[in-house]
């Protein structure tokens, strides 16, 4: 009941900023009421339980919005798409063990906000690219990088690359929100993003474990 609060447009929840993982399968978690998330490398949340919370197939963006504040994971199924899995900077990490479970598919990673840009393409659980700007989240930074060869789209268009000769790490790589949404628009299409292709809606609250 409360997705219908108020109906608002996908696309708003891609707006200021995003961190969002699309992996191309549907029932993410095995839709399940309750899934152990299991990492062996360091991370926060490698021995997590999620709790599913919520399931409906109605949108309400203001709500999830402050699910995903809240330190929740939001996955929305989208016809031929499959589930983009939404999180905050935080809860960012647990793309790292989702890759994982799902390392035979070929899964992406989209991280953006203002001058900050985070790209990942994954296959067989291994990076086939990454680009990374430098940025500083909720006191966290992240140095820029690439790795891998370069992917489909930069052959295409243009091939970023670390400067080795700038004094100051934030000039080192130019790769921002702008540079994010143009990959997110070439591997899963902006035109695809929209409420009628929404399938369902799972809300999962993260319980850490010792």
């Amino acid at each position: 009941m409360f997705f219908k609060k108020k109906k608002s447009e996908l696309s708003e929840l891609f707006e200021n900023e995003y961190f969002v993982m699309l992996i191309p399968v549907y029932e993410i978690l095995d839709g399940a009421d309750e899934y152990k998330l299991i990492y062996r490398y360091p991370n926060i949340y490698q021995n997590a339980r999620c709790h599913k919370v919520a399931e409906s197939c109605e949108f309400n963006c203001e709500y999830l919005n402050k699910c995903i504040k809240k330190d929740q994971l939001v996955i929305i199924e989208m016809k031929e798409i499959g589930s983009l899995i939404f999180g905050n900077y935080h809860t960012s990490e647990v793309f790292k063990i989702l890759q994982k479970h799902y390392s035979k598919e070929t899964s992406y990673v989209f991280l953006a906000m203002k001058d900050f840009g985070y790209f990942k393409k994954l296959k067989d659980g291994v990076i086939l690219r990454k680009i990374a700007s430098y940025g500083k989240v909720d006191g966290v930074c992240s140095c820029p990088e690439t790795r891998g060869m370069p992917c489909e789209y930069e052959m295409e268009n243009k091939i970023y690359k670390i400067d080795m000769k700038a004094r100051m790490l934030k000039d080192m790589l130019k790769f921002d929100i702008h540079d994010v949404s143009d990959l997110f628009d070439y591997y899963v299409g902006w035109m695809n993003i929209k409420n009628e292709n929404i399938l369902n809606i799972r809300i999962y609250e993260l319980e850490k474990m010792n």
